[in-house]
């Protein structure tokens, strides 16, 4: 019976937050400046919201993910896909070494490596490609016609959707998710960390640190 070790990326393995990182990249990278503009006033905006307690962290972030993405409304899913994997390289300077030293234990005990998160999928293929993962499940991005799809909508892997997207990953398959491990470092994350009989909270916020108190959950 296979035993998991799930991982995080944002927060997690990953010590930036992705959507900002991304911006930075696209203007280290050169790429139009215009579009940056247009899409940070968005955010803001919601940001804004987020701080006078009308939007969520959860409704933000989310929404965030999504109005980055019209940063590519004109560009070709080549195009797309081949700025993630220039904005990735070097991204592994921005990992948890503490992170990286469970994920080589885990892989020494046995365990099946899971990373499981709301960051965008092709990003997280070109961020993950040397750490010898087994499953990455990350937002997915529709393309039609070799374009963007906003009209399709996005389903982002958070809170509750990261628990549902690895059972479904694993539902034809014998898993024993007692002696399974998760680490995570958002409140939000209750839902997979709490799947495994082994949850770790990773430099928790305030709301997953009460709860990893009171469970008395390993805190890193």
């Amino acid at each position: 019976m296979k035993k998991l070790a799930i991982f995080d990326f944002d927060g997690t393995l990953f010590t930036e937050l992705t959507v900002p990182y991304l911006f930075d990249k696209w203007m280290s990278l050169s790429y139009p400046k215009k579009s940056v503009s247009k899409v940070k006033g968005i955010i803001l905006k919601d940001y804004f919201l987020n701080k006078i307690g009308i939007l969520s962290k959860k409704k933000f972030r989310d929404k965030a993910t999504v109005d980055f993405l019209k940063l590519f409304s004109n560009m070709s899913e080549e195009e797309v896909i081949d700025f993630f994997e220039k904005a990735c390289d070097g991204i592994d300077n921005h990992f948890n070494n503490d992170i990286l030293n469970e994920i080589e234990k885990a892989k020494k005990e046995g365990y099946e490596l899971v990373l499981v998160s709301g960051s965008f999928q092709p990003m997280l293929d070109a961020a993950m490609k040397n750490l010898g993962f087994n499953k990455i499940i990350g937002t997915k991005l529709p393309f039609k016609n070799n374009r963007m799809d906003f009209d399709k909508g996005f389903h982002i892997i958070n809170g509750i959707e990261k628990k549902n997207a690895v059972l479904k990953e694993y539902e034809n398959e014998e898993v024993d998710y007692d002696n399974s491990k998760a680490f995570a470092d958002s409140y939000y994350d209750e839902f997979i960390l709490k799947l495994t009989g082994n949850p770790v909270a990773v430099t928790p916020d305030p709301g997953l640190r009460k709860i990893a108190e009171n469970e008395g959950w390993k805190i890193i």
